[in-house]
């Protein structure tokens, strides 16, 4: 968070109308930094300190209307935090209102954000570059997380998104509500009340608005789902609203076609994100630090990517970066090229939130092929500071800064200038927004050198917050010890900076990247006294040569997996894990450490290679597969309860155990069984593999269907017969072998015999759609599942399977009877299918894979909504076909009114009941060779209470054997 100075802001009128001394101001802020340079120039720290920044969202949870809310409560929480007398004892740990004590083991710190739905907190006291130090960050990020929430109202939780899906939207997404389009912001969506209170917050965005002259237009991709209307046009988006002047925008084209518009400062500033501050030994290492991160920025922008929706509705990007750059943006039309340069100096290319411009170390390895052509820098101030002994590098970095006008100015700051103050020019660094900032020390601290870290966003969990901000403090510590080498032209780091944007970037895009980053290999004497090349990064030259050659050739493209875990073909790019492991070798760590952080660089290892989801990913993927969403890119109010229940479920779990969220944390959900050798000769063993952290809470209870023990020892026995008869059959081995390869003229005998088979003659060789040949990809339902099926089908995905709701309704009584009197549909409320993506053809298959089934539990609304559809449709065909009376006759059922009505009661009845079901109340079976209706691997999950089944028929219960009777056969 910037600086929050005191005292009376002028409004923009009065700044503009004092443009002259304002001009004047800039060469005296000039003068207060040469004197902070000249202070702190040879300033000396003993060692590399560090810091992070964890920014929180407050929502406020009512979970009898499943509605989520931000909460604006910032200033009563900080409150309840500097009263707490126990805390107090401690230091206390709200600097903005408390005297702050750091002695022995400090409280975190808590501070104020833009957002008066935010929170911002700090550890105690700046992280050594100890190694003890990096492993207990984590704890403390966990710790602050406990502080916070034990300050906040029992419905309240502080998450770590990066945005509220919903900031914005038409209905009240705030509590308490305030309506929009207040007289700082001027927003059609946003009131001015969701900004800190703090004088600065309001008049930054009010100055920022007035500078403009007009209102800040962020407009971002919507992303094009199945059912989205194209052209898409913000229907959020009041045409006819006369408020302001300003209201005139939307009119005059400020919202795009194709994109979600946006209008205020919060949707930028309202942001959440994870920073690193580190302080440098001194002004030469900070410099150097400051140059060599300035090309990862976008790299770890691209591995955190957490932003997929906004307002309401998902979008084509996964970062907040372009979001904020756009809300802050003070730029007029003459800066911006629009209109001729007439009042203004220059024009402008970046925004005041940008990526970097400037490199400052001064490192012979630095080319001014490098530096950014267009560079825009305030000559005067730039020659004022070189007058003063400033370099040309340092020099034109602050003069670049200085082209900006001060936004937020206090009248009581133009009385006097005080040079042994830093006031002044943090006033106008703290509103340059880049994504690396290097800052010089306060005056009267002993705090040093200082350079921050900004691009990253937040992620859910502490973990993966503590794993990006230790592995980005090794990448210093590499950096330092190898004398590493990451200069590519800034130009290339500002593209990088937009290719990170794109949805999947970290699987799908490529980055400008350095090839060669070690130094030249110092020569190393022998004990002969011939010298000889080192195989490892160690003292270079104290000066090491300037590079020649062409610059393109220094660079390359490169996938995000190629920069973080390496290139496969010498000599390529080694990888900044490997780098960071060769460092950690060379300090001979511990054993019991290094294993401590090789979970934390796992987790960027395989966020970079693929196997673990970004956050964006993950939350596309969520709404996507929520039952609310129409697959129209609307995120409703439901779909954001949700998930906003799951961010908190999966930031107290982890995805332990394969839990919700596991995509972003493990490659595989489900239980791993060793398999028994057998050979290929010999028949298949049936390894189900599923749902893992459900199985392991509750494996003594999945035994029973409601059923006796008898009952279980006679579908255990009867699953045994099953599958023995399956390998004992010499035909098995190649039939699921041709069957798997989808052997068309493979002459099939035991999959389609005389016998009764696994696949019932009237699915054999049927084809989906007519190019499809027989025992092609679509030879049963589930085969190649999403290819033929309406996506709205599948409740929810993982890399492995599917979950399906069953298209038959539940209700028997919406079914005929058949001769025998046994009603062949309703099977059970809510009745879903857990299916492999993979070709696995029955549970006697030896390929039968872990399933994500255990999100069955979870995935409640979009299994009632398959539920509820079956059920209408159903009706819909009884209601469509003949007449009450001509039906009766020939289906053997009235479904008359009355029936129909007590039909969708009962549904209503038992919907609510569902969704207080808890795990122990499912059953997970599966029908057997030769009693499965399809011949694709599936299983049956649905609620065993008596209940749910009032209405279903149970002439399948015969054959249905539970899980558990499963697994005790295959574990004998």
């Amino acid at each position: 968070m910037g600086l929050l100075a005191l005292g009376t802001p002028l409004e923009w009128p009065d700044a503009k109308n004092a443009a002259g001394k304002v001009r004047e101001w800039g060469i005296e802020l000039g003068q207060q930094l040469l004197a902070i340079w000249r202070r702190a120039k040879g300033k000396e720290r003993d060692v590399l300190r560090w810091g992070d920044e964890i920014e929180y969202l407050v929502v406020a949870f009512d979970d009898s209307s499943r509605k989520v809310k931000l909460s604006l409560r910032q200033a009563d929480i900080l409150d309840a935090l500097a009263k707490d007398e126990a805390l107090c004892k401690q230091g206390g740990c709200v600097p903005d209102l408390q005297k702050v004590v750091r002695e022995g083991e400090p409280l975190p710190t808590f501070h104020p954000e833009f957002g008066r739905f935010m929170l911002e907190a700090t550890p105690g006291k700046p992280w050594g570059i100890g190694f003890k130090d990096l492993l207990d960050v984590e704890p403390n990020m966990k710790w602050r997380r406990t502080i916070a929430k034990e300050h906040m109202e029992p419905n309240e939780y502080p998450i770590t998104l990066t945005t509220f899906p919903r900031l914005g939207t038409k209905d009240q997404y705030t509590t308490p509500y305030f309506p929009p389009s207040g007289e700082r912001l001027r927003s059609q969506f946003l009131p001015d009340e969701i900004a800190n209170p703090h004088i600065r917050f309001p008049t930054l965005a009010a100055n920022i608005r007035a500078r403009r002259g007009r209102k800040v237009e962020i407009n971002v991709p919507i992303f094009q789902d199945e059912h989205t209307v194209l052209p898409f046009n913000d229907p959020t988006v009041n045409y006819d609203l006369h408020k302001w002047p300003e209201d005139d925008d939307v009119r005059n084209g400020a919202a795009k076609e194709n994109h979600i518009y946006m209008d205020g400062m919060a949707f930028g500033m309202g942001s959440c994100c994870l920073q690193i501050t580190f302080q440098a030994k001194n002004i030469v290492e900070g410099r150097k630090l400051y140059d060599q991160l300035s090309p990862l920025g976008p790299i770890l922008l691209a591995l955190t990517a957490a932003t997929p929706v906004y307002k309401g509705f998902v979008a084509n990007t996964d970062v907040r970066w372009n979001q904020i750059s756009r809300a802050v943006d003070d730029r007029t039309p003459e800066e911006l090229g629009e209109e001729p340069l007439k009042n203004n100096r220059w024009r402008l290319p970046k925004s005041r939130y940008a990526s970097n411009s400037t490199y400052i170390s001064q490192d012979p390895r630095l080319r001014k092929e490098y530096m950014d052509p267009g560079l825009v820098v305030d000559e005067a101030i730039k020659q004022r500071l070189m007058d003063e002994g400033m370099d040309d590098l340092l020099a034109a970095h602050f003069a670049h800064l200085f082209i900006r006008d001060p936004i937020v100015i206090f009248g009581e700051d133009l009385k006097e200038l005080d040079l042994t103050k830093t006031d002044h020019f943090e006033n106008l660094q703290s509103t340059n927004w880049q994504h690396m900032r290097f800052k010089p020390p306060p005056p009267d601290n002993s705090i040093g050198w200082r350079v921050e870290f900004r691009p990253m966003e937040i992620q859910m969990t502490d973990f993966e917050n503590a794993a990006f901000s230790i592995f980005i403090v090794l990448v210093t510590r590499a950096i330092l010890s190898f004398d590493l080498n990451f200069y590519i032209p800034i130009a290339r780091t500002t593209e990088n900076m937009e290719t990170a944007h794109a949805r999947d970037a970290v699987l799908n895009d490529k980055f400008y990247f350095r090839n060669n980053v070690l130094p030249p290999r110092a020569a190393k004497a022998t004990t002969n006294g011939h010298v000889s090349g080192s195989t490892t990064p160690s003292n270079t030259p104290s000066r090491p040569p300037t590079p020649t050659g062409p610059v393109e050739d220094e660079y390359s493209l490169m996938t995000i997996d190629e920069i973080i875990n390496g290139q496969t073909s010498p000599p390529g790019f080694p990888g900044l894990i490997p780098l960071v492991e060769s460092y950690l070798n060379s300090m001979n760590v511990d054993v019991a450490t290094r294993c401590d952080l090789a979970r934390y660089l796992d987790l960027i290892r395989k966020r970079a290679n693929g196997k673990y989801w970004t956050a964006a990913r993950w939350i596309r993927h969520f709404v996507r597969g929520h039952g609310e969403y129409k697959g129209d890119s609307a995120v409703n109010e439901e779909i954001t309860y949700d998930l906003c229940k799951a961010v908190e479920e999966i930031t107290k779990n982890e995805a332990r155990d394969g839990g919700l969220g596991w995509e972003m944390f493990s490659e595989t959900q489900g239980i791993t069984r060793k398999r028994k050798e057998e050979s290929a000769s010999k028949a298949l063993v049936v390894l189900p593999l599923i749902i893992s952290y459900i199985y392991k809470m509750w494996r003594s209870r999945l035994g029973s269907i409601a059923a006796s023990k008898e009952q279980f020892a006679r579908l255990k026995d009867h699953y045994q017969k099953q599958r023995d008869g399956f390998r004992n059959d010499p035909r098995s081995a190649p039939e699921l072998e041709a069957w798997k390869k989808q052997d068309n003229d493979f002459a099939y005998n035991l999959l389609n015999g005389t016998q009764k088979s696994f696949v019932p003659p009237s699915l054999v060789g049927r084809a989906s759609f007519p190019e499809c040949a027989p025992w092609s990809k679509c030879d049963t339902f589930f085969a190649e599942y999403a290819a033929h099926n309406p996506r709205e089908f599948i409740l929810s995905e993982s890399s492995l399977s599917y979950i399906i709701g069953n298209l038959a309704s539940y209700d028997s009584r919406q079914y005929p009877l058949s001769p025998n009197d046994k009603r062949p549909e309703g099977q059970g409320f809510c009745h879903t299918l857990v299916i492999p993506k993979a070709r696995v053809y029955n549970v006697v298959d030896a390929e039968a894979t872990a399933n994500n089934s255990g999100r069955t539990i979870r995935a409640k609304r979009p299994i009632l909504a398959r539920a509820k559809r079956a059920v209408d449709d159903q009706d819909k065909k009884l209601r469509n076909a003949a007449p009450h009376s001509s039906n009766s006759e020939s289906t053997g059922s009235v479904y008359d009114d009355a029936t129909r009505s007590s039909v969708f009661a009962q549904f209503d009845k038992l919907r609510d009941a569902f969704k207080k079901l808890q795990a122990e109340d499912f059953v997970f079976a599966f029908h057997v060779f030769p009693d499965s209706s399809i011949g694709h691997l599936h299983m049956h999950v649905s609620p065993h209470k008596e209940a749910f089944r009032e209405f279903a028929t149970h002439v399948y219960d015969w054959k249905t054997v539970p899980l558990q009777a499963v697994l005790e056969v295959e574990d004998a």
